[in-house]
């Protein structure tokens, strides 16, 4: 038996548009501005980062420096200063820094949810053509969101493991939201009237319960500790009261951008060793096939994958014969038995 490890050059290799470019080149046509405000977030923080070849390690931001970009100051004693001489201009300064907080969750919540997953909607798994020999005997852990395996090649759906969440499995998803759409706005119109109960629904409530839905199932964003980075934050400023109180609300803020640009991924190390138990002892080869082997990915091999299997026989699928991350990968984890095909 084989355990494959199947990343989005799978589907690639199927003439499927799963790229970031393809996602760039959908957000274009259908959310322009979109792009404008990813590329900006992206621009000022991670320079050196090409934002759209990998969405999910560029959002792997210092978010303190995300935090001082708008709460900086020429000095704490400025802030001081301005509250003892003028309650309106720092107020106005206080909501000023949490506005910009508030915008930045705005387009986050699009970017990683709804626009994501109308992308991936319109994703036709049927146009691609079964070109390889791949068993229903075998397991399968893939980092797709796509049903590719199970409907081009027929994999029984408890062979495979979607480590990142099934697009198959939210089938439902639009109508529940449709449902609570209902229910929402006939509520709250009693109190507000209908016109503006719809603009709370599209501008707070919808958003808020699209992506709460949405990411119970999918894990789309950069793998950090958030918990880590707002407590380095705090920390930050605890040693100054008013500066403390200056921008607690936007770090509050910016905890909900951190909730819509994240994932952690150690959750899923049990879920993922659940799914290989029962079949590990029948396994006696590990292929890794259109998986980029990113450092984002490191955790699954060197706390799962890797103890388990270090003695088996691993076979790398290069794209074009490019092995250079399949080298590095193997000396990192010090492979022993493995083989290299050129795909």
């Amino acid at each position: 038996m084989k355990l494959y490890i199947i990343g989005n050059g799978f589907d690639l290799h199927h003439g499927l548009p799963t790229s970031y470019g393809d996602y760039k080149r959908f957000l274009n046509k259908n959310y322009a501005g979109t792009v404008q405000d990813y590329e900006d977030f992206v621009g000022i923080h991670n320079k050196k980062k090409e934002a759209w070849k990998d969405i999910e390690n560029a959002l792997k931001v210092d978010y303190r420096k995300v935090l001082s970009r708008y709460a900086d100051r020429p000095s704490t004693m400025d802030i001081v200063t301005e509250l003892e001489q003028n309650k309106d201009q720092y107020s106005y300064i206080h909501n000023d820094l949490e506005d910009a907080m508030e915008g930045l969750t705005n387009f986050i919540t699009n970017f990683t949810g709804l626009f994501l997953y109308r992308w991936l909607k319109s994703i036709n798994v049927k146009q691609a053509v079964d070109d390889l020999s791949l068993s229903p005997d075998d397991i399968y852990v893939t980092f797709n969101y796509t049903n590719t395996l199970e409907k081009i090649y027929h994999i029984p759906d408890s062979h495979v493991y979607h480590i990142h969440g099934s697009l198959q499995k939210l089938k439902g998803l639009m109508k529940q939201v449709r449902e609570y759409k209902e229910e929402y706005i006939a509520m709250e119109a009693r109190d507000y009237g209908e016109e503006e109960a719809r603009d709370m629904w599209k501008y707070r409530e919808g958003p808020w319960f699209f992506n709460l839905q949405f990411r119970q199932e999918i894990q789309f964003g950069a793998a950090i500790d958030r918990y880590k980075q707002l407590n380095t934050m705090e920390k930050w400023y605890a040693a100054d009261k008013e500066m403390s109180e200056y921008v607690d609300a936007p770090i509050r803020t910016l905890d909900r951008f951190m909730d819509r640009s994240t994932k952690d991924i150690r959750k899923n190390f049990y879920p993922l060793f659940k799914f290989i138990d029962p079949f590990k002892e029948y396994i006696n080869t590990v292929e890794i096939m259109g998986h980029s082997l990113a450092s984002i990915d490191d955790p699954y091999y060197s706390e799962i994958l890797i103890p388990i299997f270090e003695d088996f026989m691993w076979v790398f699928y290069a794209y074009k014969g490019n092995r250079k991350d399949i080298d590095a990968f193997i000396r990192k984890f010090r492979i022993k038995y493995y083989r290299v095909i050129s795909w």
